[in-house]
């Protein structure tokens, strides 16, 4: 008596709601939310980029490429390709903010944000010769402490290396590298004794 169908029917579609089918149905729908506020996030963020680059860019002779696309991984997970092309943005962006800061000498400034610090790249050992470099009372014992770590570095940071106590010029640095080939990496330069004799005639 108290029944109605259409109240029975009320229920019904009430407990359809709570079905394992639809449970899935509905993450589904939230699945794609969640993906489509990521792309809009992603469009509102290039669109910011890009005009900026735009601007930095036209403010010198640089240019650069809109960014299309994020990196959406870890960088170890990314491939070849991705991260190829991730460089080469950095590398453009960077290239014209440097014209901006040092427009008469931006690749100088690019290069020297590009190496890395000294003692970053430096092992123990050749921050220890290096301190040895430094301490020798005479040319001859720079020499031979340079020719232990000489061949091992290009001239370009092995002048790099030195730069903060001392400008090596390319002379000191073939020298050393001679010493280490002729005489022996680290090894003393023995002079062969000379030894005056009088003749009386």
């Amino acid at each position: 008596m108290f029944f109605s169908p259409a109240v029975g029917v009320e229920i019904h579609n009430r407990d359809s709601t709570w079905t394992p089918e639809q449970w899935h149905e509905m993450a589904e729908v939230s699945s794609n939310d969640d993906s489509s506020d990521e792309k809009e996030v992603d469009v509102h963020v290039l669109k910011a980029y890009n005009e900026a680059m735009t601007r930095i860019a036209s403010l010198t002779e640089q240019k650069v490429k809109h960014v299309s696309v994020r990196l959406s991984k870890e960088w170890e997970e990314a491939t070849a390709n991705e991260k190829a092309l991730c460089l080469d943005h950095v590398e453009e962006a960077c290239r014209a903010v440097c014209n901006v800061i040092a427009p008469r000498d931006s690749e100088e400034l690019l290069q020297a944000f590009k190496t890395p610090a000294v003692n970053e790249v430096c092992s123990d050992d050749l921050i220890t010769l290096i301190t040895a470099y430094k301490q020798a009372p005479s040319k001859n014992l720079k020499t031979q402490i340079l020719s232990i770590y000489a061949p091992r570095y290009s001239a370009r940071f092995f002048k790099k290396i030195h730069e903060p106590f001392e400008k090596l010029s390319d002379r000191q640095i073939n020298k050393a590298r001679a010493h280490a080939k002729n005489v022996g990496a680290g090894f003393n330069l023995n002079k062969m004794p000379h030894h005056r004799v009088r003749i009386d005639l």
